[in-house]
C-alpha cells in the first residue's frame, strides 16, 4: 500500500504522528517542492525514524565543536594539518588521540538526526510512503524516537520563523561588516566563529554549510545572530556585480555565475546582468545556458521595439548554437518586420531560414514550414523559388 500527498511544513509533524500511531512501516520519500534538488528518503518503523540513504563521508569536525567535544583552536589546527597532510580533519584528530571513536560515532549520529530535522524547515513538501519496501539492515544507520524528533522540530520551527525573517533568501551572499574581523571573531561562540570565518563575499548559507559540514539550521541561526549584531551583511546589487565580475575575470566562473544569479533576483529584467550570466556560462562551455540568457535579452529588446539589437543577439546565438531553430525563426520573424536593406548577417539568417523551411517540409511539418516561409516571403515577396515552395506546402492544406 502507498500513501502520498502534498503539504506545508506546519502539517508535516501531524503526518509523522499519524503514521506512528498507525504503526506504519516502510520508506517515506519526501521532496521539497520549492527546490527539486532537496529530497530525503526516511525509514519508518512504527515509532522510530532513520535515514534510508546515509550521508557520504563528511567532515565532522565542526559538528564536534558544536557538541562541545572539540575546542575552536583544536578545530582550526585540525583544518590546517588536514590541508598539509591531505587527510580528513577527523582522521588527524583521531590519530592524535584528541577525539575517540565514540565521539566520532556521536557526531555521525548527530549528522543523521540533523538531516531528518532539516525536512521540517522545508516550506512545501510532497511525500510518498512505500509500505512494500524495507531495505537491508545497515549497522551505520541510526534510528530516532519519532515523538522526540517531532518535538525538537516544533521547537526549532518557532526559532526558524525568526531566522528566516532576518536572513531572507538562503541564496543571498554574505560579507563581513566589521572594521576588525579578527577581534570580532574572537568574541563569538565557537559555532558562530566558524560561520563568521567562512564569510568571504562569495559564499551564501548553502556554500557555508557545504564548506563547514555544519547543519543548515545552525549555519543560518548563526548568520541571523551575526546579522542582528551588525557583524555581517548581505551583498547588495552593485557589490554582487563587482565581485562577480572579478570572479569571472580570475577564472572562478561558477562562483561568478552564482553571484550574477543572485544579482538577477534583485533586478530580473536587467539586460546587462543576463549578458554577464551568458558570457560566464560561455566561458564554462555551457552553451545552452548561455543561449537562454541571450534570448531573454533579445525578447526584452523586442518588447522595447529595438528590433535590430534583438536580431543581432539572435544571430549571435545561432553562431554559438546552430541547432537552435527557435532563435532562427525569431530572427527571420524580426527581419520580416524590418524595412531595411539586408546586411551580410541578415542574408545568412535568410539562407538558414530557407533551409529550415525545406527541412520542415521534408519532415512533414507543413505548419512549421509555412510559418517560416511566410516570414521569408515578407522579406522577399518576388522570389520565385519561395513562391514555388509555398505552392508545394499549400497543397498539403487542402
Amino acid at each position: 500500500m502507498a500513501i502520498r500527498g502534498d503539504l506545508l511544513s506546519v502539517d508535516l509533524s501531524n503526518v509523522f504522528q499519524m503514521l506512528a500511531m498507525n504503526r506504519k512501516r516502510g520508506v517515506l520519500y519526501l521532496q521539497n517542492r520549492e527546490n527539486i534538488l532537496e529530497k530525503r528518503a526516511l525509514m519508518l518503523d512504527s515509532d522510530r525514524v532513520g535515514l534510508l540513504d546515509l550521508p557520504a563521508s563528511q567532515d565532522l569536525a565542526a559538528i564536534l565543536v558544536d557538541q562541545g567535544e572539540l575546542s575552536y583552536d583544536e578545530y582550526t589546527d585540525a583544518l590546517a594539518k588536514s590541508a598539509q597532510f591531505q587527510v580528513e580533519p577527523v582522521s588527524y584528530l583521531s590519530k592524535r588521540g584528541i577525539i575517540s571513536q565514540d565521539q566520532i560515532e556521536g557526531a555521525r549520529t548527530r549528522l543523521q538526526e540533523e538531516l531528518i530535522l532539516e525536512i521540517f524547515l522545508w516550506k512545501n513538501v510532497s511525500f510518498h510512503l512505500d509500505e512494500e519496501k524495507w531495505p537491508e539492515e545497515n549497522r551505520d544507520r541510526r534510528f530516532f524516537v519519532l515523538d522526540l524528533t517531532v518535538m525538537e522540530a516544533a521547537r526549532r520551527q518557532d526559532e526558524w520563523a525568526r531566522v528566516t525573517n532576518i536572513i531572507g533568501a538562503t541564496k543571498d551572499i554574505w560579507a563581513q561588516s566589521v572594521a576588525d574581523p579578527q577581534a570580532a571573531a574572537e568574541a563569538l561562540d565557537p559555532v558562530q566563529r566558524i560561520v563568521f570565518n567562512h564569510i568571504d563575499n562569495v559564499r551564501g548559507s548553502q556554500e557555508i554549510t557545504d564548506a563547514t559540514g555544519l547543519p543548515r539550521y545552525h549555519v543560518e541561526l548563526a548568520l541571523s545572530n551575526l546579522s542582528e549584531a551588525g557583524s555581517v551583511r548581505k551583498l547588495e546589487l552593485d557589490d554582487l556585480i563587482e565581485v562577480g565580475d572579478e570572479l569571472v575575470r580570475t577564472g572562478k566562473h561558477d562562483d561568478g555565475i552564482r553571484l550574477f544569479k543572485c544579482a538577477v533576483r534583485h533586478n530580473r529584467h536587467s539586460i546587462a546582468l543576463h549578458k554577464r550570466l551568458a558570457q560566464a556560462y560561455l566561458r564554462e562551455n555551457r552553451v545552452a545556458k548561455a543561449a537562454a540568457h541571450y534570448k531573454y535579452c533579445a525578447i526584452t529588446l523586442v518588447d522595447k521595439g529595438l528590433l535590430r539589437e534583438a536580431l543581432a543577439i539572435y544571430q549571435y546565438v545561432l553562431n554559438i548554437l546552430p541547432t537552435d531553430f527557435r532563435s532562427l525563426q525569431q530572427g527571420v520573424a524580426i527581419l520580416a518586420q524590418m524595412d531595411e536593406v539586408l546586411t551580410s548577417d541578415d542574408e545568412k539568417t535568410f539562407d538558414l531560414a530557407l533551409k529550415l523551411a525545406h527541412f520542415y517540409f521534408e519532415q512533414g511539418r507543413y505548419k512549421n514550414a509555412k510559418q517560416v516561409l511566410d516570414d521569408l516571403l515578407a522579406i522577399s515577396p518576388d522570389d520565385i523559388g519561395l513562391s514555388y515552395l509555398e505552392a508545394r506546402i499549400l497543397a498539403f492544406f487542402f
